[in-house]
């Protein structure tokens, strides 16, 4: 077993470290990787090609990939404890939820609380309160029905986008960077304070839902199963629910909504590395990274010089006949 989580931990390592030079090499002024080098090397020689490596796609970079991780991880916990491959934090309102929170924030023009964003707690609190509404609706007899779990987010994140759609009509000048940010990416957020903002909460997360793997195993097996182990059922759901649910909710305020992505990687790593979830996890982690950082390349390198697609468009252009692909083999 440790065996293989190596393997596929360095495997999966290596091809993001492959995906990430090519994306610094990409963009409107493409650089080798030897030009790179010597761009940082000697940053005085090369102010402006410096500027734009460090400050711009260095920092975009880390977001794609703490995103893309973010998310993926969020999807495979929302699969294991529901034992279902088509949940999806956006599938089941999650992201619906935090982007409702997002835009109630900004509409509100909130100044930060403390040292905490408001976007991220508006966006954490909107995506616990569906969650929060989903679980209480899907609990028959003290336990979680996962059918009515899987509805219940369904209806909750079209109300959510519904009541979204609403408030942009009252946004005035807001209503362009409200567009922009539903439709995903991180043009405009190419900041390492977003990325500082982003980092805790993933990397958090990562690590208590890798040290809460056995549950999640035992969990996949079945509630009855699981409860004759010692785990205390209800109490694993609500707090890797929750945990999910942070996970999401500050990866959408920052890059908007992104769909799909919890979905598609969990998926694909199951069936290449198996349904355990330590391992499950680990991959979904690197794999997640490694598919928003290509997404996101194609989305900067698509167009002509200057412009660029949102990346939640291309994830949903690729994520969507993925689900249906699913959907009739299931």
């Amino acid at each position: 077993m440790i065996k293989k989580i190596v393997v596929t931990f360095f495997s999966l390592f290596i091809v993001l470290i492959i995906v990430s030079i090519i994306y610094l090499c990409i963009g409107s002024d493409c650089y080798s990787l030897w030009q790179i080098v010597e761009i940082l090397k000697n940053p005085d020689n090369y102010p402006a090609e410096y500027a734009i490596l460090m400050d711009i796609r260095f920092p975009r970079l880390f977001l794609a990939i703490l995103t893309g991780a973010g998310l993926s991880v969020a999807g495979s916990a929302f699969q294991a404890i529901l034992r279902n491959p088509l949940a999806d934090p956006y599938i089941i309102g999650t992201s619906s939820g935090a982007s409702l929170g997002a835009v109630i924030s900004v509409i509100l023009h909130i100044s930060w609380i403390s040292f905490v964003s408001p976007m991220i707690l508006f966006a954490f609190l909107g995506a616990s309160f569906v969650m929060l509404f989903v679980y209480n609706v899907s609990v028959k007899m003290g336990k979680l029905s996962v059918e009515n779990f899987l509805l219940s987010g369904v209806i909750a994140g079209s109300f959510c986008s519904a009541l979204v759609s609403f408030l942009m009509m009252f946004s005035g000048e807001s209503l362009p960077h409200i567009v922009m940010w539903l439709m995903g990416g991180f043009s405009g957020r190419e900041e390492w304070n977003y990325v500082l903002m982003l980092l805790p909460y993933v990397f958090v997360g990562f690590v208590f839902l890798l040290f809460h793997s056995p549950a999640l195993n035992l969990l996949s097996m079945g509630e009855d199963i699981a409860s004759s182990r010692g785990v205390n059922v209800e109490k694993e759901k609500l707090t890797i629910i929750a945990f999910a649910s942070l996970i999401t909710s500050v990866s959408v305020s920052i890059a908007g909504t992104i769909g799909f992505i919890g979905f598609m990687i969990p998926h694909i790593m199951r069936k290449i590395f198996g349904s355990e979830n330590r391992i499950l996890i680990i991959s979904s982690v690197l794999g997640g990274a490694i598919f928003l950082t290509l997404a996101d390349m194609l989305a900067r390198s698509i167009l002509p010089q200057g412009a660029e697609i949102p990346v939640g468009v291309i994830t949903s252009l690729i994520g969507a006949p993925f689900f249906f692909f699913v959907l009739k083999k299931r």
